[in-house]
């Protein structure tokens, strides 16, 4: 199982709790998450990490002088996908799901970046369903 989720909702702790659960997890993070490369793979796709949040604040000055790497931090191992929309009418920019799925063999780049696409195209037919359709009174589940 994949749990995907937008930027909104990313968090060391959400994204901690969808892998402890036994999930794989793809989330969108914000340029601030700052993921540094550690390897380029064969998929134009990066090993990453992220840190917990707590300790990298706990550990800010002695990263930024580099007396510890981010990766002597608890944390996570992640592959970021850079990728830019270029659909008309939709947000443009760079977009970069992180997900703990670092094996491009797995997984490739393309498919991460198809797959979090096709997310978004099922969350806009619920909120048409949901929100524009259903009429005054009508539940839906």
């Amino acid at each position: 199982m994949i749990i995907m989720a937008d930027s909104g909702l990313y968090s060391y702790t959400n994204f901690r709790m969808v892998i402890d659960a036994g999930a794989d997890a793809l989330f969108r993070v914000g340029a601030n998450v700052g993921l540094p490369v550690l390897e380029w793979l064969p998929d134009g796709s990066y090993l990453s990490y992220i840190a917990d949040s707590a300790e990298k604040a706990k550990n800010s000055h002695r990263l930024r002088h580099g007396l510890v790497k981010i990766t002597d931090l608890p944390g996570i191992y992640v592959r970021a996908v850079d990728y830019e929309i270029t659909d008309p009418g939709r947000r443009q920019g760079d977009h970069n799901p992180g997900p703990n799925i670092t094996d491009p063999e797995e997984i490739p780049a393309v498919e991460l970046a198809a797959a979090y696409h096709e997310r978004w195209e099922a969350e806009l037919v619920f909120d048409e369903l949901k929100v524009h359709q259903r009429g005054p009174a009508m539940i839906l589940r």
